[in-house]
């Protein structure tokens, strides 16, 4: 799917996809910050796209504004001049969605890093079988991917990375990463 530059494309791109369920390969990278419902693509296998969807598919509020509007039961006609007669109950909480896990063997996500992916609760942590991971801070958080994804075959890591205490990017070396450990980790 394209995204063009008018945002309601992206809208109009994410309800296809609310009506489209049966999707199991989606490359997609949107302009904005679609609002989707938290039950969208249950059937998907493999996924490239960017930050805003991923966040959008593991919270279906990410990127709305905070304001729901809720209206209470019907207005009471008042008995009297001065009774209060508010029809609208404006709250700052969104209400609870169950939180669907999609069985992704697959993903691709453009600016993704390992804490970020760590947090996500949309994916089914023991589908993932391969993963193209951008950036990620420390190398103990690649330590923490392999544990929390077990079933990792095949993962691109980039030739940098950015560890909390360099202003700059580090060139990724054997000394800084020893992938058997790694792949051992990946095998338990």
């Amino acid at each position: 799917m394209q995204s063009g530059v008018n945002m309601s494309i992206d809208q109009s791109r994410a309800l296809f996809l609310q009506n489209h369920p049966t999707i199991e390969e989606l490359n997609w990278l949107p302009i904005s910050n679609p609002t989707v419902p938290s039950a969208i693509l249950p059937n998907l296998k493999s996924l490239h796209t960017n930050r805003q969807f991923i966040l959008a598919m593991d919270d279906p509020h990410f990127g709305s504004n905070g304001f729901f509007i809720h209206h209470s039961t019907p207005p009471a006609t008042p008995s009297t001049p001065t009774a209060p007669s508010s029809d609208l109950d404006v709250s700052f909480d969104p209400p609870e969605e169950p939180i669907m896990r999609r069985r992704i063997e697959s993903l691709r996500v453009n600016g993704l890093d390992a804490q970020t992916l760590l947090e996500l609760k949309c994916l089914d942590r023991t589908s993932l079988r391969k993963l193209f991971l951008q950036t990620f801070g420390d190398i103990s958080s690649l330590y923490e991917v392999a544990e929390a994804f077990p079933n990792i075959e095949w993962l691109s890591l980039p030739s940098v990375h950015l560890p909390p205490h360099s202003p700059h990017p580090v060139i990724i070396s054997s000394v800084c990463l020893d992938f058997t450990f790694f792949f051992q980790l990946l095998y338990l």
